[in-house]
């Protein structure tokens, strides 16, 4: 993956507790790249906590090359990616136990 600057931290979750501590311990002239959309909120005011020189992205998609970089480990068998798959109508259950904690990877729901 090509990144133009070197990014202090990361939020690949976004709901409203991970920003907030990512966004706890900035440095000055660092960089906070939300990219989850967990559907959280990060409220930022001026004056406010941020450093001077600090650097708050939201990043939806990178270039078409960076996207072929980021899947290219996947692709190639290199990255093993967890997932639990649910049918459809138990997605209530499937929910109650990512809220839990029961799930280690990602639930895919899937058409009964």
């Amino acid at each position: 993956m090509v990144l133009r600057r070197a990014v202090d931290d990361t939020d690949f979750v976004g709901d409203t507790a991970t920003p907030e501590l990512a966004a706890a311990t900035p440095r000055p002239g660092g960089e906070l790249a939300l990219v989850g959309s967990g559907g959280g909120q990060l409220t930022v005011r001026e004056p406010g906590f941020l450093p001077p020189d600090f650097r708050l992205s939201l990043p939806f998609w990178g270039t078409r090359p960076e996207l072929a970089d980021v899947i290219a480990p996947a692709c190639s068998g290199a990255l093993r990616v967890e997932t639990n798959h649910s049918p459809l109508s138990a997605a209530p259950r499937a929910f109650d136990r990512l809220r839990q904690g029961g799930v280690r990877g990602r639930v895919v729901l899937v058409p009964d």
